[in-house]
């Protein structure tokens, strides 16, 4: 994510398909008939690849054969990737290393795509932050499946935009993946509602900022000035800061930036 204080310019880079203020279209699955599990982000232990792809061996068999596994991103140290693809190997299910893709082919993916996963953890002093990536996947149509860390909370309503599963808890991790491969309504309700509510807001140039909601965006030229995003994907002029100023993460991100 980029954000130019001079210009207001708001840009997503890299791993972050762009958005388009039209709805997007019906989602193609090219995988036949399987379900599409998608992982989007670098290939890291913090992002949690290897306890999807666990989750999903950990299926039963009448789960495991309707679905496919596809992973996007890349990382300069081969060790985790080596260790995810001798993960792969062991499964009765396809899988695909996509390694990274341009952002006109990642949007295509996206459509193609049922069901979104990122089950990141914390690493260390690594923690989860926003998650920009969540929103993009709701802006897609997509159910979420995420790990309830750092600020995903933030990104993903759990029951109403994905499901969310503590972390260290595989076996409601892989009963998660078996709710939604199994019931095939409740992953249109949930997409429906993330696609919904991820706003594409314009700011006041007219560019489009992917945000949580609520949230506000301080004017970078007059500093007194606040805009605050809603889910009906408006932006309002806000004659003061929120009350507890900067405290939403996505608010704190932007300012850092």
């Amino acid at each position: 994510f980029r954000l130019d204080v001079e210009s207001g310019e708001a840009t997503l880079l890299r791993d972050f398909a762009p958005l388009s203020l039209m709805p997007a279209g019906p989602s193609v699955n090219q995988a036949g008939d399987r379900i599409v599990v998608l992982t989007v982000g670098r290939l890291h232990p913090r992002k949690g690849q290897l306890l999807t792809l666990r989750a999903l061996r950990a299926l039963a068999p009448e789960f495991r054969e309707r679905i496919e596994y596809w992973l996007i991103g890349s990382h300069p140290r081969a060790g985790y990737e080596r260790e995810l693809r001798q993960e792969a190997a062991g499964a009765d299910f396809p899988i695909r290393f996509l390694g990274d893709v341009p952002d006109e082919e990642l949007s295509r993916i996206y459509d193609r795509a049922d069901i979104f996963a990122m089950t990141s953890i914390n690493h260390g002093d690594s923690i989860e932050g926003f998650g920009l990536v969540y929103l993009e996947a709701a802006a897609h149509g997509l159910p979420i499946i995420a790990h309830d860390v750092g600020g995903v909370r933030e990104a993903v309503a759990d029951g109403v935009t994905g499901l969310l599963v503590p972390p260290d808890r595989p076996a409601q991790l892989a009963a998660a993946f078996e709710k939604l491969i199994a019931d095939s309504a409740l992953r249109r309700q949930l997409g429906g509602i993330g696609q919904a509510d991820a706003p594409a807001c314009l700011l006041p140039n007219g560019n489009i900022l992917c945000a949580a909601s609520p949230s506000f965006y301080v004017n970078p030229s007059n500093p007194t000035t606040y805009y605050e995003f809603t889910t009906s994907n408006t932006l309002l002029a806000a004659p003061s800061p929120p009350n507890a100023p900067f405290q939403n993460a996505f608010t704190e991100t932007m300012l850092m930036l």
